[in-house]
């Protein structure tokens, strides 16, 4: 079976940058690693980011744009193609070798109930800039097809798990903005033996409420996290909405569980009377919660739990996993995973599965009628 070059690019909930991986894989099962890249944003590019998700929040469609959401689908796009020229150029290789880029572009709002979702970016431009065959535009092909849209990144990650050996029942987990797990089950190469959902909160809350209480990014090192007491009565109050209850397959917008869930929340907004440090413990724990409560729609209980994306590097949040989890968790570092390029690296793997025609998502992952492709091709102008 044939291997290609490709490239996958992640912007994150988090806006913190563009993560952007190449690889070289068949599109099923092999996938090698050959080189990463990270182009931070700058603090005018991430308000700009901001601005376009506030527009799109707003609207009722995709196609109800804004002149914010245009200039920062053409800023966002110029900034990719700087990632995969930066890419190139460490990794040696030529553009021509490359298959595909497997673009995400920036998720601005997600409404797959309403049958929608809002991904940001111009492919035809990246096509140019780069004189690479783009795929765009994952998502709607399950939408159209009854699905969620997402999580997309299951398959990858049992083929991630399979190729690593892994003993199953096993749990890959990403903990991004929001988080979501893959439970994947003996006999990982048929579908049935696959449960995928998103749980809730993953980094996102905390977050946002260092960036509330502290003017930073993020809580680094888990500082704060690890200096609080979590409130158990508050995470119970916020584990009782109704979306808990929900069997998969479920995903979630970044702004479902925001600031304004809390606030609108009598129950929940006396989490603005914490000091910094317990709000900070009590969102960590809340993330562990959600991912405990997915567990009850899991067939068997997973003999370990792989943990990935940047809510990994908090110790706070991963000490709060290991507390409520009955099973080992572990960072997918000890596996050799790049566990912040992980997003990028299954992009780039669907774009190679998308231009074979292979599916992306399946009942099991998304709740599509039935296994589908995606995304649209997007070649460089001549």
């Amino acid at each position: 079976m044939t291997t290609d070059y490709a490239i996958g690019l992640m912007s994150g909930t988090s806006l913190d940058g563009i993560d952007a991986s190449l690889i070289k894989s068949d599109g099923r099962d092999m996938t090698r690693m050959i080189r990463t890249a990270h182009l931070a944003y700058d603090s005018k590019t991430q308000d700009l980011l901001r601005l376009a998700i506030r527009d799109a929040l707003q609207k009722n469609s995709p196609k109800d744009t804004t002149a914010a959401i245009e200039e920062a689908a053409y800023q966002l796009t110029r900034l990719h193609a700087r990632t995969v020229k930066i890419l190139l150029d460490e990794a040696d290789i030529r553009s021509e070798q490359i298959a595909c880029i497997g673009f995400h572009g920036q998720t601005v709002a997600h409404r797959p109930d309403e049958g929608w979702t809002w991904q940001i970016g111009q492919p035809e431009l990246l096509a140019s800039l780069t004189g690479i065959d783009v795929v765009f535009d994952f998502r709607s092909n399950d939408i159209r097809n009854g699905g969620q849209g997402a999580p997309l990144v299951p398959l990858y990650h049992r083929a991630r798990a399979t190729e690593s050996k892994l003993t199953q029942p096993v749990v890959v987990a990403n903990i991004g903005g929001i988080a979501n797990v893959t439970w994947i089950g003996p006999g990982a190469k048929s579908d049935r033996a696959i449960v995928a959902l998103d749980t809730g909160p993953g980094g996102g809350l905390l977050d946002e409420w260092i960036q509330m209480r502290c003017g930073q990014p993020m809580d680094l090192d888990g500082t704060n996290t690890l200096a609080g007491r979590a409130d158990l009565g508050w995470i119970a109050k916020a584990l009782s909405h109704p979306w808990f209850e929900l069997p998969p397959p479920k995903s979630l917008d970044r702004h479902d569980f925001s600031f304004d869930f809390i606030e609108q929340s009598e129950s929940l907004n006396d989490l603005l009377d914490f000091t910094t440090e317990d709000g900070a413990a009590t969102l960590a724990a809340f993330t562990a919660a959600c991912m405990e409560r997915a567990c009850r729609f899991f067939p068997q209980q997973a003999e370990r739990w792989i943990i990935c994306g940047g809510g990994r590097h908090n110790p706070g949040i991963m000490n709060y996993l290991k507390a409520r989890l009955s099973a080992p968790v572990l960072s997918c570092d000890v596996l050799g995973w790049r566990g912040d390029f992980l997003e990028a690296e299954a992009f780039a793997w669907l774009g190679l599965r998308s231009l074979k025609g292979l599916p992306l998502t399946t009942p099991e992952t998304t709740g599509v009628d039935h296994p589908v492709s995606g995304g649209v091709i997007f070649h460089p102008l001549k």
